[in-house]
């Protein structure tokens, strides 16, 4: 990388300093970057929504429900489209995404535009909806 400084010649007779400078700047520039990098790809790939993996199940955690909008459900495909608020066990903000739903969970009375109190866990890698119920 090249730094240009638009008034060298104030640096002149000083090549070292000049040279010092804009390698220190290189430097805190590449550092600056790292976090927002590391954050973005963590998000793109829905890493862990800010939080470390969770191997244990949602009853081994914490016992409160997440709340949630029901978007669409694909009783086919059993999953949901939620837009939900914080899932802590998961270490989740609130958002909308889709989620796998567990065998044990009825979905014939649940409809878009229903709110719900649910829980989820993380499942052969996929968020899954492992209890469903209505406030």
């Amino acid at each position: 990388m090249r730094i240009r400084i638009a008034n060298q010649q104030a640096l002149k007779g000083q090549p070292g300093n000049f040279q010092r400078s804009a390698a220190r700047l290189a430097g805190i520039l590449v550092l600056a970057c790292v976090p927002a990098t590391v954050a973005l790809a963590d998000h793109h790939n829905h890493g862990n929504h800010g939080g470390a993996a969770k191997t244990e199940s949602a009853a081994d955690s914490k016992s409160d429900y997440s709340t949630a909008t029901i978007k669409k459900v694909d009783a086919a495909k059993r999953r949901l489209l939620l837009s939900h608020g914080p899932i802590p066990n998961l270490g989740m903000s609130g958002m909308t995404m889709g989620f796998e739903v567990a065998a044990g969970v009825d979905l014939t009375n649940l409809n878009a535009g229903d709110n719900i109190q649910f829980k989820a866990d993380q499942i052969k890698g996929q968020y899954t909806v492992t209890e469903v119920r209505k406030p």
